[in-house]
């Protein structure tokens, strides 16, 4: 249900409890003791859908209002992500954070530190991808032979 429709229908019952209490307030003494608690009956149940309602508004304007920090945060932080292949980076205040996975931000932009080895070879321990980076060499193996056993054959 839509806030409009819950602050409608809670401004709705409120007035629906202001009249029954007005009511009651101007009632004569000599009102049958039934009409009067049918009555008190009707204001409780006025006031307790107006509570019910008001706290749906509640829930719906909370949800709403994390969405928009949520989003805030994801837009903020979109400004300061940056691209290097194959690294992602953040940038705040001149100083640079990182590296990042990006398959994670591309996928679920989310930022997955990468854990570094040795030779710039990165790894991340959530898509379990690994990156290579500018400084990356390959491994050469030696291209002398050995000779076959001890004496050379």
């Amino acid at each position: 249900m839509d806030p409009v429709t819950l602050i409608s229908s809670a401004l709705t019952s409120i007035k629906t409890a202001t009249e029954i209490a007005k009511f009651l307030r101007d009632t004569d003494i000599s009102l049958e003791k039934a009409e009067f608690k049918l009555k008190v009956a009707d204001l409780v149940n006025s006031l307790a859908d107006a509570k019910l309602q008001i706290a749906d508004i509640k829930n719906i304007v909370t949800e709403k209002d994390q969405f928009i920090k949520d989003l805030s945060e994801k837009l903020k932080i979109k400004g300061q992500v940056s691209y290097e292949a194959p690294f992602y980076w953040l940038s705040d205040e001149g100083k640079k954070d990182g590296p990042f996975c990006q398959k994670c931000y591309d996928t679920d932009q989310k930022l997955i530190r990468l854990q570094g080895q040795d030779n710039d070879i990165w790894h991340c321990f959530t898509c379990k991808n690994y990156f290579y980076g500018p400084n990356y060499r390959p491994y050469d193996p030696p291209t002398t032979q050995r000779p076959y056993g001890p004496w050379g054959m």
